[in-house]
């Protein structure tokens, strides 16, 4: 089959206009009044002051720490030496009744909701501009740049968004499985450069790499018993083959020699399968493969995501490597 499928879905809102993405304004504008200012014993109260400024985490935890310090105190005291009953005393006098300590710790907690939902808010808000910043600079450059299903596609690189954070993959395959937030642009452009010069170690050069792949078809091809057509060589047998032929190629050369790539992620193949798709015209004609699509059986089960270096064209799904 030569038909290509084109992963992209229906036109997508702009990730940073869509109901589900607009700001809720700024942080100036976040109303406090809700807020508890929570106070424990130790020179203040446990009340509403909607007039109070806000607190931060570590305050209002700060407070919690102050409530529970008794009851810590009495789980270290000693039990059975000769002063235990006096320090036993002392603690249970700095103790509140338990109806008025339940109380100030379900109000500490009240508050310590409100002050963590607040500040996920703002987070969630700087990560937004941040995001949009940094796609308008990257345009604003010269780059090219296309909103994709899940982000926006920068040049060979695919910015990822879930949940107001961010990671860089390759053909829809993570280069770093971590998500990170973002305060100011600075902090994207900062990963994508990560990004870029870990994707640029795995770039095998384009005459060894024609050649690793001629061999490596011709041993996949071998190994397809009774096949009527021992031309179609999945891609997921290719790449476990290929990563074979990169150790015979470092042991041929040198036998102790430490292998070029002791780890070669599947975004790494594919990077390189799709160099070498975009550099075919210059292989012998003899030597030269193309990519090939399957049913949708084998495509659900075995399809790899390629055409990932411009990001103006569209992802496609292929399953096999054919010489023609």
């Amino acid at each position: 089959m030569n038909q290509t499928s084109d992963l992209n879905g229906p036109e997508q809102g702009n990730l940073f206009t869509s109901p589900e993405h607009e700001s809720s304004g700024d942080v100036a504008n976040i109303d406090t009044s809700s807020l508890l200012a929570e106070k424990v014993d130790d020179g203040v109260t446990s009340k509403y002051m909607s007039s109070s400024p806000k607190r931060d985490v570590k305050s209002v935890i700060g407070d919690l720490k102050k409530v529970l310090a008794p009851l810590e105190g009495l789980t270290r005291v000693k039990l059975g030496g000769a002063d235990s009953l006096d320090e036993l005393e002392k603690v249970l006098a700095k103790t509140r009744t338990g109806q008025t300590m339940v109380q100030s710790i379900d109000d500490l907690l009240s508050e310590l909701r409100q002050v963590i939902a607040d500040a996920a808010q703002v987070r969630d808000q700087e990560s937004r501009r941040a995001i949009s910043t940094f796609v308008r600079e990257v345009k604003d450059s010269g780059i090219g740049v296309r909103e994709s299903a899940g982000g926006f596609r920068v040049d060979e690189l695919e910015l990822v968004v879930r949940k107001n954070q961010f990671r860089f993959q390759y053909n829809q395959q993570p280069l770093r499985t971590k998500w990170e937030s973002a305060r100011q642009s600075s902090d994207i452009s900062r990963t994508w450069n990560e990004a870029k010069t870990l994707i640029n170690k795995f770039r095998i050069e384009q005459a060894s790499l024609a050649e690793m792949f001629a061999v490596t078809y011709e041993q996949c091809s071998s190994l397809i018993p009774g096949s009527t057509d021992s031309r179609r060589v999945m891609i997921q047998d290719f790449y476990k083959e290929f990563r074979i032929t990169q150790a015979r190629y470092d042991i041929n050369r040198k036998a102790d020699k430490v292998l070029t790539f002791p780890e070669f992620p599947v975004w790494a193949f594919l990077y390189n399968l799709d160099i070498y798709i975009a550099h075919a015209g210059s292989t012998a004609l003899e030597h030269r493969l193309a990519l090939e699509t399957g049913s949708q059986a084998e495509t659900n089960k075995s399809g790899y995501v390629t055409h990932g270096l411009n990001p103006q064209q569209d992802y496609r799904m292929h399953v096999f490597l054919v010489r023609h």
